[in-house]
């Protein structure tokens, strides 16, 4: 039976743990899924920088627009890198972890103006890195 081509080059790396396979998979689209929303994320800070609220004396304050620029670029990104992994690119698995620690931290700097948001990406950019590190295992 056919995968599919996004299955054959993962299916190559993985031959001995099919599970890899999936895990890549799954890591690969809650990439591009954490990083489409947060290129949406992104321009509604580019759009409208009153969307999000104003946290007074923190030491992370930058301006509504500079983090819509933020979340866009490492959305795109994001998006990049995902697709790359289904592709089996092997450094993409690098890039990609990379990408979601700095996710991570960024989204922590976030916290005080959009805390649910920023606390689920967090969670998000967690399950990517450990998605990540297990198919670089198998």
């Amino acid at each position: 039976s056919n995968r599919g081509v996004v299955m054959v080059d993962l299916g190559r790396k993985a031959r001995s743990n099919p599970v890899a396979v999936g895990v890549a998979v799954f890591a690969a689209a809650m990439l591009m899924m954490s990083g489409l929303a947060g290129a949406l994320n992104g321009i509604a800070a580019l759009i409208n920088d009153t969307f999000f609220v104003k946290v007074d004396g923190y030491i992370y304050a930058f301006d509504a627009t500079t983090w819509g620029w933020i979340h866009l670029l490492l959305g795109a990104a994001f998006v990049a890198v995902g697709v790359f992994i289904v592709l089996g690119q092997p450094w993409a698995y690098l890039v990609a972890i990379v990408l979601a620690g700095l996710n991570g931290v960024l989204n922590f700097m976030w916290l005080p103006i959009a805390p649910l948001w920023a606390v689920l990406f967090i969670a998000i950019d967690v399950l990517i890195i450990w998605a990540l590190l297990t198919t670089r295992r198998a």
